[in-house]
């Protein structure tokens, strides 16, 4: 009887020679369920259903690499067709003869040392003695494989030694001559350069991704001044010893460092930026965010709160500076205000929504009072009132009065109409000429005023940064 190869879309006819293999036997269920699921048949009946092999049935050796079968080991390519059975495979010829070799190596090597019970065999892959370096994954073998070498890392990660390979008195229980001792020491070396590889390379990862990640080492001198408005490194860590030094600053978030959390706190003042962004930016979590500039704000508000004095008029006229030294009308310039609003949510309560709603922005806002003294230093902070407020009576009940004295000047915008306030204490003000119910200006307003905006330059320009 004639018979031919069950492997689709193989030709071969078995014509009495020994190139033909009949399927494992129902009893070997394991093996024969391999050699059916590298055929691939199905009944050609009923698609849907898997094959089922007749006595007559049988593979030919085209479909092995060695051209027969092999029922010694699980491991050996050939335990199973897998050679040109009619789809395209993953593994290569070449990769299955190495395969072979490197099994071959193994069973020689365990016959030589089937008496010796030291080192257990492994049910990995086989290592290859001659090429360790270019055969074996640090995944195949088991570090218990080799009981008499400990390995250890030094503080710097710069060396992995093997102990007791690299000592001229190596203690082997097993003899030189079986070629055990030069495998394990293969093996060490293998281990030693594969793992200081390995190390090298989290450490490139770790140095790419700090790099890559926004935190205060990582900004430049302008970046940290578009980003806080602090001109100079010296003076950005100065805050932060200030901030943490003697105060309980927020412990959320402990993977951010106390320079990273300032400057996050600072952005979020100077920028307005949301608190999903800054999270972002800081790998922190927002509800991590929400509670450092929460309890952030408050400690950076009382550890710096010293900064605002204000000064006594001797000082401010010592450091005066030049623009108004040179002008007659503003030598007596004591003190420059305005007042600031910042955003805020939007009240649920009514008569909150009303008092905070400012008319000039459009938007619920906290308005403060603040004065600078004519070199530009913050002399004088009120507390936080509703937006809907007047510039007049915020001054007026904020306490700044009470600072001024007889024959000092306050320079201020159009909106303060406190003159007749500061008169009752002796003081003046100094504002630019209003333009209501006039067709133009006088010579002498245009030049005082254009004198009063070029004195006043000094409080935009804090503003703006």
């Amino acid at each position: 009887m004639v018979h031919s190869c069950c492997v689709i879309n193989c030709t071969a006819r078995w014509s009495g020679d020994k190139g033909f293999f009949r399927l494992p036997s129902e009893n070997d269920k394991e093996r024969r369920k391999k050699w059916l699921r590298n055929i691939r048949r199905a009944d050609p009946e009923d698609p849907r259903k898997p094959w089922i092999p007749c006595n007559t049935d049988r593979v030919c050796k085209n479909h092995f690499v060695t051209g027969a079968p092999s029922t010694e080991d699980p491991r050996h390519p050939d335990y199973t067709p897998n050679l040109n059975m009619g789809y395209t495979s993953t593994e290569k010829l070449e990769d299955k003869l190495k395969k072979i070799k490197r099994l071959e190596r193994f069973q020689n090597r365990q016959s030589l040392n089937t008496g010796s019970n030291s080192v257990p065999s492994s049910t990995a892959e086989p290592m290859d003695v001659e090429s360790p370096f270019e055969e074996v994954s640090c995944q195949q073998v088991s570090l218990n494989q080799f009981p008499f070498a400990s390995f250890t890392v030094d503080k710097n990660f710069s060396c992995i030694t093997c102990e007791h390979v690299q000592e001229e008195a190596y203690a082997s229980p097993l003899d030189s001559g079986d070629g055990r001792d030069e495998l394990l020491k293969r093996q060490a070396i293998y281990f030693n350069q594969k793992c200081v590889q390995l190390i090298k390379e989290k450490k490139e990862v770790e140095e790419e991704l700090q790099k890559a990640s926004f935190t205060v080492m990582n900004l430049s001198k302008k970046q940290l001044k578009f980003y806080t408005g602090v001109r100079s490194w010296s003076i950005f860590h100065w805050i932060v010893r200030i901030v943490s030094g003697g105060y309980q600053f927020p412990t959320v978030c402990k993977k951010l460092k106390p320079d990273d959390k300032v400057l996050m706190i600072l952005m979020k003042l100077r920028l307005g930026l949301q608190n999903k962004d800054l999270a972002y930016r800081f790998g922190a979590t927002e509800d991590q965010v929400n509670k450092i500039i929460k309890k952030g704000v408050k400690v950076m508000a009382k550890a710096l709160r010293f900064l605002i004095v204000w000064p006594d008029k001797e000082a401010t006229i010592r450091n005066m500076p030049k623009v108004f030294k040179r002008s007659i009308s503003y030598q007596k310039t004591r003190v420059i205000i305005d007042c600031s609003e910042i955003f805020i949510k939007r009240p649920t309560n009514l008569l909150a929504r009303n008092i905070t709603y400012s008319n000039y922005k459009h938007h619920n806002t906290m308005k403060f009072l603040v004065g600078i003294t004519p070199c530009g230093a913050v002399s004088f902070l009120s507390k936080w009132w509703g937006g809907h407020v007047s510039d007049k009576e915020l001054t007026l009940n904020s306490g700044f009065l009470d600072h001024l004295e007889y024959g000092e000047q306050v320079m201020a915008d159009r909106g303060f109409l406190i003159k007749e306030e500061l008169i009752c204490r002796g003081a003046s003000l100094v504002i630019p000429a209003f333009t209501k119910g006039k067709n133009q200006l006088k010579g002498t307003e245009v030049i005082s005023s254009g004198k009063l905006l070029i004195s006043g330059s000094m409080w935009n320009a804090l503003l703006a940064a």
